[in-house]
């Protein structure tokens, strides 16, 4: 079977695939922390829903912040693209 794929093309998609999961774990972790952490502290403390409903939020907050600094990143290794494309448009 013949290699349609060259060795770049093959580096630029395995490191797009790990952007991606890259991505996905850094807005669902906090969240998920947060709320099973706040979910335990609930019960063994014996604290009100409203502790819940915080996390949350915080849980959005830290995945948001995580996302705003990934897209640094991403931009920073892309040697600035991101900006020129969006300047271009």
């Amino acid at each position: 079977m013949a290699d349609f794929v060259s060795d770049e093309n093959k580096y630029k998609h395995l490191r797009a695939i790990s952007h991606l999961t890259q991505f996905g774990l850094d807005m669902v972790t906090p969240i998920v922390l947060c709320t099973v952490a706040s979910v335990w502290a609930k019960n063994k403390f014996n604290i009100g829903n409203w502790i819940v409903i915080v996390a949350i939020i915080l849980g959005v907050a830290a995945s948001a912040l995580n996302m705003m600094k990934f897209i640094k990143t991403v931009n920073r290794e892309m040697g600035g693209k991101l900006n020129d494309k969006e300047r271009k448009n």
